[in-house]
């Protein structure tokens, strides 16, 4: 199997994707949430684009903790993120917190929203 360059155009297909899933799709129906977190597909992505899941460590580190766990903490410095590795890692270690240790029950439109900052900004980072 040929792995895939983490490009910018690729990591650009990669946020177009999700943004458009998160905004049609996430919280639509309670599914919607098992689909997401459930599935292995968002994983794949990020390890072919080389994200790693590092339990928010790098992302927390850089932007803090704050960032990290709340909606209005990465509002506060959303604008600041300027390493697309560091998003793509948190966004990987965020799944994985709600597809091995939490639950995609206790997902919600805090956590659509805590997503789709990052791949917005992640975009954004790419123009």
């Amino acid at each position: 199997m040929t792995k895939e360059n983490p490009s910018s155009s690729n990591i650009n297909k990669f946020a177009d994707k999700y943004i458009t899933f998160f905004e049609k799709e996430f919280g639509r129906t309670r599914e919607s949430y098992y689909l997401f977190f459930d599935d292995n597909e968002f994983l794949k992505d990020c390890e072919r684009l080389e994200f790693k899941m590092d339990g928010g460590n790098a992302f927390i580190e850089k932007y803090g903790e704050k960032a990290w766990n709340t909606v209005e903490g990465l509002k506060e410095r959303v604008d600041h993120i300027e390493d697309t590795q560091a998003i793509g890692n948190a966004l990987v270690s965020q799944w994985r917190y709600f597809n091995h240790w939490s639950s995609p029950s206790y997902a919600n439109e805090e956590t659509k929203e805590w997503f789709l900052m990052l791949f917005r900004r992640m975009k954004a980072l790419l123009q």
